[in-house]
């Protein structure tokens, strides 16, 4: 095998994660944005008048009045990352020697592909990746949900 066909798995890993950052960078901006619109206008004003300039302006007063969003994003793009399965498909259908591949992409594929019909398999497989989404977001409830500031 030559020198640079053993980077290639790496290299399709790498495009998958940029392609996913790049196609969630909108929704999370959006959701930003509103929050940062939504911080009254007197909390900064007031935080200006006390003497919070630049980073502790933002480390004090615009990063916890965003927890709410910040959490929200959080545990969305934890889910999204552990089901995906749409770049994967599209870009690299699994990549070389199983790179890319996922647990929802091996559901797929004993289900779904190649005229494979283990459907019990991937149903299992499935609530195995049920379980996994619950407990990593009720880790991330236990543990985050108690830094988000609600007006």
């Amino acid at each position: 095998m030559c020198r640079w066909c053993r980077t290639w798995p790496d290299l399709a890993l790498i495009s998958i994660s940029i392609t996913t950052i790049w196609m969630t960078l909108g929704y999370n901006v959006l959701v930003l944005s509103a929050g940062v619109g939504a911080i009254p206008a007197e909390v900064v004003e007031a935080a200006r008048l006390d003497g919070a300039t630049g980073w502790r302006l933002h480390s004090r007063i615009t990063i916890p009045m965003l927890s709410p969003q910040l959490f929200f994003l959080i545990v969305i793009s934890t889910i999204h990352a552990l089901q995906s399965f749409g770049q994967i498909h599209i870009l690299t259908k699994g990549g070389l020697d199983g790179a890319t591949s996922t647990l929802v992409y091996w559901i797929y594929e004993k289900a779904f592909s190649y005229g494979s019909s283990d459907f019990g398999t991937a149903s299992a497989a499935a609530i195995v990746l049920l379980v996994i989404v619950l407990v990593c977001t009720g880790i991330q409830f236990g543990v985050l949900e108690r830094k988000v500031h609600y007006r």
